[in-house]
């Protein structure tokens, strides 16, 4: 993955238990990519199969990205 910054605003979610990318891992691409980064507690890997359903949280999220 590139280690340049992003041309755009961009944010970066992560789990505290996510078997596929720790916490610190996607901090680090935040930090490389000059996004926000967001921990969102320990839902597990952030995808269909987490059971999070519609995700009000993640909805709440983007459209934080999208008033920057």
């Amino acid at each position: 993955m590139s280690a340049q910054p992003l041309p755009c605003p961009a944010l970066v979610v992560g789990s505290a238990d996510d078997p596929y990318c720790t916490p610190e891992v996607a901090a680090g691409f935040a930090a490389r990519w000059e996004a926000r980064w967001h921990l969102a507690g320990a839902p597990r890997h952030l995808n269909s199969a987490s059971g999070l359903g519609s995700w009000q949280h993640g909805r709440e999220l983007l459209d934080s990205l999208t008033k920057q």
